[in-house]
């Protein structure tokens, strides 16, 4: 699974590649919103249930990746590969946990948890966001 999140973060900083290309490359295009919102993917890579490329404001660049893990994925699995983890912000009183690692690959790699009985330590992975650096 991780082998294709970096594979995945190569994509999404390959200079010159639109959003569209982006999400070809990924799987088959179930829907684009078009104009600057995101394009829905169905993965080729079966580990993962959705893909959602967004776009950068006013262009077809890529801006950032979502992917839906299949499986559960660990925070531990992520740390491993990874290095440490930062908490994020929370949004509101109802946003999602979310942990980030810092940039490699070309971007930031962003997750979204649900908190295990030792919290987010134990936690496993919901969503995860690559974010074009």
């Amino acid at each position: 699974m991780i082998d294709f999140v970096r594979q995945a973060c190569g994509t999404l900083t390959t200079e010159g590649l639109t959003a569209t290309d982006v999400a070809t490359r990924l799987g088959k295009i179930e829907k684009d919103y078009g104009g600057g919102l995101q394009i829905v993917v169905s993965p080729t890579d079966r580990r993962f249930t959705r893909a959602e490329v967004m776009r950068k404001p006013g262009g077809q660049l890529p801006h950032s990746l979502e992917l839906v893990p299949a499986e559960p994925l660990t925070v531990e699995v992520l740390r491993q590969a990874f290095g440490a983890w930062n908490a994020g912000v929370p949004e509101g009183p109802d946003a999602p946990t979310e942990i980030n690692f810092a940039p490699a690959h070309g971007c930031t790699v962003i997750a979204q948890v649900v908190e295990g009985t030792r919290g987010i330590e134990d936690g496993t992975v919901k969503k995860l966001m690559l974010l074009r650096n």
